[in-house]
């Protein structure tokens, strides 16, 4: 996958940073988990994992990813789950969660998304200590039970990092949530039961995915491509979705321009998107852009003569990336 060099660099500068973060936490935490018989494991993101998060356009600058590094915690069972948020309140400030209430969901009743606890934290400064380059550096902390980690760690091929998307594995995984025991046969026939004649349909949105994907694997070579294409294809789905442009309209530029010329090596499909856009589909990508209210926004860089309307300084809705 083709990485701006405005993005490798904001990683390449900002990762010694968390490794060094990462240091510290798990320091911290790895002992007292292993004391009182939890699990304790930690993360650096990936710089590809870091350039489809930017993308996806809910990240306000380069430097302020809140899961750059993130850690789990994972507990024995939920009447612990209090106790690990006291243990981490001990060492850390915490910034907001998500859920923000274990009391509240937004989930119905008949649904079995993920909502295991996330705590956005930063360290507690250490008296009498130099100051770090890591310190108020704001990351993440999950805290679970074995069984939904080892239900994460079991399913995470059904549902991320894929490059496809299918419904009936979605579907499966979630049985298997509100099932935990019989998480292992149902895991091993996953493959099987998806093509079952129940679970052999989509919806709307797996659908557009799938479709978005087969665009992407027809237009570009697979070493220009991430492993990760759902991810990409569901940035780009928003990104349409944003400018109000159809998928047979994005098909039909993206032809167009391969027929006038070959699309450049140095822009990934989301960068050749968003400059069709500019190019094709203006009075789109004007009226997102001063939209009052909304909380979306567009990854433009600087990559492409942009028309005289557009200024970056000025315009709402966009995170410029220069270079």
């Amino acid at each position: 996958m083709k990485i701006r060099a405005p993005v490798r660099a904001a990683y390449t500068d900002q990762k010694p940073i968390y490794l060094g973060l990462q240091s510290r936490v798990d320091d911290i935490f790895s002992k007292p988990c292993h004391d009182r018989r939890w699990h304790y494991e930690s993360r650096v993101k990936e710089e590809a994992s870091f350039a489809l998060k930017i993308e996806t356009g809910r990240v306000k600058a380069l430097d302020d990813l809140e899961d750059f590094f993130g850690c789990t915690i994972v507990v024995r069972n939920s009447t612990e789950i209090r106790d690990a948020v006291r243990f981490v309140n001990e060492h850390c400030e915490t910034r907001y969660q998500r859920p923000q209430s274990r009391r509240i969901t937004t989930s119905r009743a008949s649904a079995f998304d993920f909502d295991d606890l996330r705590l956005y934290v930063r360290l507690k400064p250490s008296p009498g200590t130099p100051p770090k380059p890591e310190d108020g550096k704001v990351f993440e902390v999950q805290v679970k039970t074995f069984l939904f980690h080892a239900w994460a760690i079991a399913t995470h091929d059904l549902m991320y990092k894929s490059d496809e998307v299918s419904w009936g594995r979605e579907r499966i995984a979630f049985q298997v949530r509100a099932m935990l025991e019989h998480a292992e046969t149902t895991i091993q026939q996953a493959a099987q039961l998806a093509s079952a004649a129940n679970l052999e349909r989509e919806d709307r949105a797996t659908e557009e995915l799938r479709k978005i994907i087969d665009i992407i694997k027809a237009t570009w070579p697979p070493d220009q491509l991430p492993k990760d294409l759902r991810r990409l294809s569901q940035n780009i789905r928003e990104l349409l979705s944003m400018l109000g442009i159809t998928r047979d309209r994005w098909r039909a530029i993206i032809d167009a321009e391969r027929a006038a010329r070959s699309l450049p090596l140095d822009e990934n499909p989301y960068q050749v998107t968003v400059r069709l856009a500019f190019e094709h589909e203006p009075a789109a990508v004007q009226a997102f852009i001063n939209r009052p209210d909304e909380k979306r926004r567009m990854v433009v860089y600087d990559t492409f003569t942009r028309p005289n309307w557009f200024d970056p300084a000025t315009a709402r809705n966009v995170l410029r990336i220069a270079g």
